[in-house]
């Protein structure tokens, strides 16, 4: 609909002018009307919903916080005719920058002009006048990057000045929003709905803006439309396919109603894009607008090189708002011209020209976003010691081919990965120069090269390993074997470089012995390697030690060759320093040894059956006990074995009689009494039984004949000052003869056999013995020095130190064992601790059977004596080695002649009367008797009772100077006894 332009002035002064000369105040009310309005022509084609746009530059003018999201630089201009006449015109660029201390910031500039050309409403009768707007602004935003999103934040700072003719007005307006956008989020269900709606992201935005003072044209200040802005929209679709966009906002103005807009858009493979838009708002333009955009992006190569530029994009765009009653529809236009690739982004390590010693090289740099909502990035990286080659794939890259997939290089680069990450582990590289870089591709195949100060190919070096045997040495066993088992060949390698070296082989050959297996082409042998090791890496400044086992037969000294990196696999700075040799002389061998049981001691025995003397004998008018009866004497004391057998058969009894002697003096039979009761009184406090205790009435012997000699005389009287004891039953019992076992210890060398050889001089040896805290060695040095073979016997004394008659602390004990042997290099070597037994044998060397006899006579005291001999008689005649010999014996009371003569006579009387009761008892064994029972013999009173040692030492049992050694050497001793081998243990009655 067209008006008449007097009209249409007339409805512009309405808004934009007051009447008469408050005309300032309709300038001022038509200048908030521009402020109400934002530029743009996207704006407009989608209901001016901007609050919560996160991809369009022209949305700092209603939040700045939008700022935040838009990219590394970006211009647009737009211009529209509100009305006929009237005009408005706008500029707006960004920019981002980077920096270590303040991180991403976006920094903006713009302006917008709103003209009304000359007009007269005054039809000629006043001069003709102009007016117009002007808003100059600056934005600054700052994003920061959550696990849930983005948060942009960002300010306007506005100078506006508003010109109606010769009046002018001006202010400064603040701005302030916030903007959140969330990540991209991957939608599944609804692509499967709808194909290429794969991903989502929402945005939400709230600012506050045309803050500042009143504009004054006048004394009138007229207050800005101060307004809050609240937004929010989603983005659904895929890159290269379907795009959705849908925003609402909601808007309040001083002193107006909240107002709500609507708005969407459906673009199509980033070409073409339809929006639409609604406002539920009364103003004279109409609420319902719509608008289209074409990109022309550099991927067309019709319009590339034309218009955006490599790697850019170019935005037309198109809107038209609902017309009505008075205005036709009013048009915008615009166009904005923006980066779409991979944004800048730098190297982190390793830094430019650095020594890189750690291993392995990780390579990084920081992220590169993409620009566009649903566009991915990919990293290319390259990296070789040619820098020629990294600097020519990089001029491809920049070249026409745009992301061009390299088929044919140069040469195979070290390093040629694409990736998402933005760090890359190489692994283990050599020493040397290696350079490298980063392209960042996104799926349109736009690219970026990395970028760091202007540079693009980045350099840093690898020192070179050194490889180097530091040490070989031999750690010898310490045991003696009998194996070819020597000890460990220890082999240490370091890298003394400072960089890792890998791939590598450590050999270690016995040149003394080589082992000879197979053959080459050329049928050549080849040696064997005791170890031929390859070996992955060894880091800088690290070290490695190998163990390896030697066994060898060959006994003496071996020469040994270490190599590492023989076939020269790692690039070194000394290559010199791979290869040592060293010597070193095998270990003795050979064991020592004993038997698993070792007799130590002989245990020499004569076995005794002794007379139980039944007599007490007293000092001259004395009734006390003498301690040999109940304490101490040579054998157990005779009154202390009668209380043992009493209290063992309570059932028995006995009688004790006390004597005196006239001989001596003594005449009064009370004294003969007290003597009975001292015996009794003994025996009760040895715990006997009262009851079994009978005292007869004392007696004195008859008087007798002096002796001429008075020793005799003397010893004959003793023995008439005593106490009998009998029994009127079970003699055999009470006074069965006393066992005595003399035990002589004979103690034995043990002999240990060593047999040892070795390939240096043996320098020292010794034997160790050992059980817990006993211990003892042999110095076996004599017996090893300066030889290289020693065959022989070590013997040990386990009584050195002791005295012989006490018992070995080691008999009867498992003993440990081991030898000790020094070379003459000062290797020590030893056999493990062995085990063996120390055991006594005992060696029954005679057994001898003692009867005493009457003073004078030649029968003994009781006929058991020979119920006991004769029960020997089966073990003599199983033992036909055994023989039997009668021995007569004399105390020394009287002539020696006299005593001989008795002895023997007493010898033969027995002799005879056994070969009767053997013919009478054992006929069918008599001949066999006879012929080992050896000829009577009596000694006189040259042998009293006592034991003959080994050693010719003789043990004293019967003292011719008491009255029980008299007694016991009154006696006839059969003894059995073998000449062959010792008896067999007799079992005592």
């Amino acid at each position: 609909m067209k008006h008449p332009r007097s009209v249409i002035t007339s409805i512009f002064i309405l808004l934009f002018l007051g009447i008469g000369y408050s005309q300032s105040n309709a300038q001022i009310r038509a200048g908030m009307a521009f402020l109400k309005t934002n530029p743009g022509a996207r704006q407009q084609g989608i209901g001016a919903s901007l609050t919560g746009v996160i991809d369009e530059i022209h949305g700092l003018y209603a939040n700045p916080a939008a700022m935040g999201f838009t990219r590394e630089w970006t211009w647009a201009a737009s211009y529209s005719k509100w009305m006929p006449e009237v005009y408005n015109t706008s500029f707006v660029m960004g920019y981002k920058t980077h920096s270590r201390l303040f991180g991403v910031n976006h920094f903006g500039l713009s302006a917008s002009y709103l003209g009304v050309p000359e007009f007269d409403s005054s039809e000629g009768s006043a001069a003709s006048i102009s007016a117009n707007d002007l808003l100059l602004g600056g934005t600054f935003a700052h994003p920061f990057r959550f696990g849930f999103g983005q948060v942009s934040v960002g300010t306007n700072l506005k100078y506006y000045r508003s010109t109606l003719a010769d009046l002018q007005a001006s202010t400064w307006i603040l701005d302030a929003g916030i903007l959140w956008r969330s990540n991209r989020l991957n939608t599944p269900g609804l692509a499967d709905k709808i194909p290429g709606l794969e991903k989502t992201i929402f945005s939400a935005g709230f600012s506050m803006t045309q803050l500042g003072e009143p504009l004054n044209h006048d004394v009138n200040g007229t207050p800005l439309p101060k307004t809050m802005r609240t937004g929010v929209a989603m983005h659904v679709g895929s890159h290269d396919g379907l795009q959705l966009h849908f925003l609402s906002d909601y808007r309040k103005i001083r002193d107006e109603d909240g107002q709500i807009s609507f708005g969407t858009e459906i673009s199509w493979a980033q070409l073409i894009s339809v929006r639409g838009g609604y406002k539920l708002e009364k103003d004279a333009l109409g609420n319902f607008a719509m608008g289209m955009s074409l990109n022309l992006k550099d991927s067309y190569k019709s319009i590339s090189q034309m218009l955006p530029g490599r790697n850019n994009n170019m935005r037309v765009d198109l809107a038209r708002r609902e017309s009505n009653s008075f205005f036709s529809s009013p048009y915008r236009g615009g166009v904005s011209h923006f980066p779409v690739g991979p944004e800048k982004f730098t190297s982190v390590k390793p830094q430019q020209g650095e020594l890189v010693l750690a291993s392995p090289v990780v390579i990084s740099w920081t992220k590169s976003y993409d620009p566009d909502l649903y566009d991915d990035i990919k990293y290319h990286l390259i990296l070789d010691q040619d820098s020629l080659a990294i600097a020519t794939i990089l001029a491809e890259y920049n070249g026409e081919n745009i992301g061009r997939q390299f088929t044919t290089k140069p040469h195979l680069l070290l390093v040629d990965e694409k990736q998402t990450s933005t760090k890359f582990d190489c692994g283990s590289l050599e020493g040397g120069n290696y350079f490298w870089s980063v392209i960042a591709i996104d799926k349109d195949g736009h690219n970026r090269i990395i970028n760091d100060q202007g540079k693009s190919i980045f350099h840093f070096k690898l020192p070179a390993p050194d490889l180097q045997i530091t040490d070989i040495e031999f750690d010898y066993h310490k045991w003696i074997t009998e194996d070819d088992f020597q000890g460990k060949i220890k082999v240490t390698i370091a890298n003394a470089g400072q960089y890792l070296a890998k791939d590598f082989n450590l050999r270690l050959d016995d040149l003394t012995a080589p082992q000879y297996t197979s053959k080459d082409a050329g049928s050549h042998f080849l040696m064997e390697a005791m170890l031929d090791k390859h070996l992955d890496e060894l880091g800088p400044g690290e070290k490695q030690t190998f163990s390896l086992d030697w066994f060898t037969e060959i006994e003496g000294l071996h020469e040994f060759a270490v190599k590492i990196d023989d076939k020269n696999t790692v690039k070194e700075g000394d290559e010199k320093n791979n290869e040592i040799r060293a010597k070193f002389y095998t270990i003795p061998k050979g064991s020592i040894s004993v038997d698993d049981t070792v007799t130590a001691h002989i245990l020499s025995k004569i076995n005794y059956d002794l007379p139980f003397i039944a007599e007490v004998y007293f000092a001259k008018n004395s009734s006390k006990i003498n301690k040999e009866y109940v304490r101490d004497w040579v054998l157990d004391p005779p009154l202390t074995t009668l209380a043992e057998r009493l209290n063992k058969y309570p059932e028995l009894s006995i009688f004790l009689q006390g004597f005196i002697d006239p001989n001596s003096g003594e005449e009064n039979l009370f004294l003969a009494n007290l003597r009975a009761n001292a015996v009794k009184d003994s025996l009760l406090k040895m715990d006997v039984n009262l009851n079994q205790l009978n005292i007869l009435p004392g007696k004195k012997h008859p008087l007798r004949t002096v002796p001429s000699d008075t020793l005799d005389a003397r010893w004959v009287f003793q023995e008439r000052r005593n106490v009998v004891i009998t029994a009127n039953r079970m003699e055999s019992v009470l006074f069965t003869p006393v066992t005595y076992n003399d035990v002589e210890k004979l103690p034995l060398a043990i002999k240990f056999y060593a047999d040892i050889w070795s390939a240096l001089p043996f320098a020292d040896a010794s034997l160790f013995i050992h059980r817990g805290q006993l211990r003892d060695n042999i110095n076996a040095g004599s017996s090893f020095n300066k030889k290289k073979s020693v065959h022989t016997l070590l013997a040990w004394n386990h009584m050195q130190g002791l005295e012989s008659d006490l018992q070995s602390p080691w008999i009867g004990k498992n003993v440990k064992y081991s030898i000790s042997v020094d070379d003459s290099l000062g290797r020590r070597f030893h056999t493990k601790d062995q085990r063996f037994f120390l055991a006594d044998e005992a060696h029954l060397r005679e057994q001898r059977f003692s009867w005493p006899l009457k003073f004078a006579g030649t029968e003994p005291f009781y006929d058991f004596y020979w119920i006991r001999l004769f029960k020997q008689i089966n073990r003599m005649l199983q033992d036909n080695t055994m023989r039997m010999r009668f021995i007569g014996h004399a105390c020394a009371v009287g002539p020696e002649n006299v005593n001989l003569r008795l002895s023997r006579k007493r010898a033969t009387v027995f002799r005879e009367r056994f070969l009767k009761k053997v013919n009478s008892q054992h006929p069918g064994a008599y001949n066999q008797v006879f012929q080992r029972l050896d000829k009577a013999v009596g000694f006189g009173e040259e042998h009293p009772l006592g034991v003959v040692r080994t050693t010719g030492d003789f043990f004293l049992i019967g003292d011719n100077d008491s009255p029980l050694g008299r007694k016991l050497n009154r006696r006839i001793e059969i003894s059995f006894y073998s000449l062959e081998k010792p008896l067999t243990p007799v079992e005592n009655e």
